[in-house]
Protein backbone atom coordinates (compact mmCIF):
# COMPACT_ATOMS: atom_id res chain seq x y z
CA UNK A 1 0.00 0.00 0.00
CA UNK A 2 2.56 2.44 0.73
CA UNK A 3 4.48 1.62 -2.60
CA UNK A 4 1.18 2.73 -4.38
CA UNK A 5 1.08 5.95 -2.95
CA UNK A 6 4.18 6.69 -2.76
CA UNK A 7 4.38 6.02 -6.47
CA UNK A 8 0.76 8.38 -6.84
CA UNK A 9 2.65 11.08 -5.07
CA UNK A 10 5.76 10.21 -7.46
CA UNK A 11 3.23 10.76 -10.35
CA UNK A 12 1.82 13.52 -9.53
CA UNK A 13 4.94 15.55 -8.74
CA UNK A 14 5.95 14.49 -12.18
CA UNK A 15 3.07 15.97 -14.13
CA UNK A 16 2.29 19.11 -12.12
CA UNK A 17 6.01 19.95 -13.02
CA UNK A 18 5.27 19.26 -16.68
CA UNK A 19 2.77 21.46 -16.80
CA UNK A 20 4.34 24.26 -15.05
CA UNK A 21 6.88 23.86 -17.61
CA UNK A 22 4.32 23.91 -20.70
CA UNK A 23 3.13 26.78 -18.79
CA UNK A 24 6.75 29.08 -19.01
CA UNK A 25 7.27 27.20 -22.65
CA UNK A 26 3.99 29.00 -23.63
CA UNK A 27 4.88 32.05 -21.91
CA UNK A 28 8.08 32.67 -24.10
CA UNK A 29 6.49 31.39 -27.14
CA UNK A 30 3.87 34.27 -26.49
CA UNK A 31 6.92 36.73 -28.54
CA UNK A 32 6.50 34.83 -31.46
CA UNK A 33 5.40 37.31 -34.52
CA UNK A 34 6.15 40.47 -32.13
CA UNK A 35 9.22 42.81 -32.63
CA UNK A 36 12.22 42.91 -31.04
CA UNK A 37 10.99 46.54 -29.83
CA UNK A 38 8.58 45.62 -28.02
CA UNK A 39 10.54 42.90 -26.11
CA UNK A 40 12.95 45.96 -25.37
CA UNK A 41 10.25 47.77 -23.88
CA UNK A 42 9.18 45.27 -21.47
CA UNK A 43 12.35 43.28 -20.42
CA UNK A 44 14.95 46.25 -21.21
CA UNK A 45 17.94 45.56 -23.40
CA UNK A 46 19.37 41.70 -23.76
CA UNK A 47 22.70 41.41 -21.68
CA UNK A 48 24.35 39.74 -24.86
CA UNK A 49 23.60 40.03 -28.82
CA UNK A 50 24.72 37.61 -31.45
CA UNK A 51 24.88 37.72 -35.08
CA UNK A 52 23.74 34.92 -36.71
CA UNK A 53 23.43 34.13 -40.49
CA UNK A 54 19.43 34.91 -40.71
CA UNK A 55 18.82 37.55 -37.89
CA UNK A 56 20.38 37.66 -34.27
CA UNK A 57 19.95 35.57 -31.05
CA UNK A 58 19.48 38.07 -28.27
CA UNK A 59 20.85 36.41 -24.94
CA UNK A 60 18.86 37.54 -21.72
CA UNK A 61 20.41 36.84 -17.98
CA UNK A 62 17.81 36.75 -15.02
CA UNK A 63 18.45 35.29 -11.70
CA UNK A 64 17.29 32.06 -10.21
CA UNK A 65 16.91 30.30 -6.68
CA UNK A 66 19.89 28.27 -7.59
CA UNK A 67 23.25 29.48 -5.93
CA UNK A 68 25.94 30.51 -9.05
CA UNK A 69 28.28 27.96 -9.79
CA UNK A 70 31.00 29.80 -12.08
CA UNK A 71 33.48 27.73 -13.03
CA UNK A 72 36.96 29.76 -13.38
CA UNK A 73 38.17 29.46 -16.94
CA UNK A 74 34.64 28.11 -18.62
CA UNK A 75 31.99 29.35 -19.95
CA UNK A 76 29.89 27.40 -17.35
CA UNK A 77 27.35 29.35 -15.27
CA UNK A 78 25.19 27.01 -13.79
CA UNK A 79 21.97 28.40 -11.84
CA UNK A 80 21.84 31.42 -13.93
CA UNK A 81 18.56 31.91 -16.12
CA UNK A 82 19.87 32.25 -19.57
CA UNK A 83 16.50 32.86 -22.23
CA UNK A 84 17.89 32.72 -25.72
CA UNK A 85 15.11 34.75 -28.43
CA UNK A 86 15.86 34.57 -31.98
CA UNK A 87 14.80 37.18 -34.13
CA UNK A 88 15.04 37.25 -37.77
CA UNK A 89 16.38 40.18 -40.23
CA UNK A 90 13.03 42.45 -40.14
CA UNK A 91 13.17 42.34 -36.48
CA UNK A 92 10.61 39.90 -35.88
CA UNK A 93 10.99 36.98 -32.78
CA UNK A 94 10.62 33.42 -34.43
CA UNK A 95 11.84 31.10 -31.39
CA UNK A 96 13.39 31.01 -28.12
CA UNK A 97 14.80 28.68 -25.94
CA UNK A 98 15.82 29.03 -21.96
CA UNK A 99 18.21 27.12 -19.49
CA UNK A 100 18.16 26.99 -15.37
CA UNK A 101 15.49 29.30 -15.31
CA UNK A 102 12.37 29.10 -13.04
CA UNK A 103 9.07 28.64 -14.16
CA UNK A 104 7.54 31.56 -12.55
CA UNK A 105 10.08 33.48 -13.67
CA UNK A 106 9.61 32.90 -17.74
CA UNK A 107 5.67 33.11 -16.83
CA UNK A 108 5.97 36.51 -15.35
CA UNK A 109 8.21 37.58 -18.99
CA UNK A 110 5.42 36.51 -20.84
CA UNK A 111 3.51 38.63 -23.33
CA UNK A 112 1.38 40.90 -21.93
Amino acid sequence: MKNILFSLLGLTIILSSCSTYSKATAALSSWNGHSKQELYMQWGAPNEVFPIDNGEILVFYGKTKYNHNIVIGTTTTSGVCKVQIYVDNSGTIYTSSFENCGMKYLIHKGRK
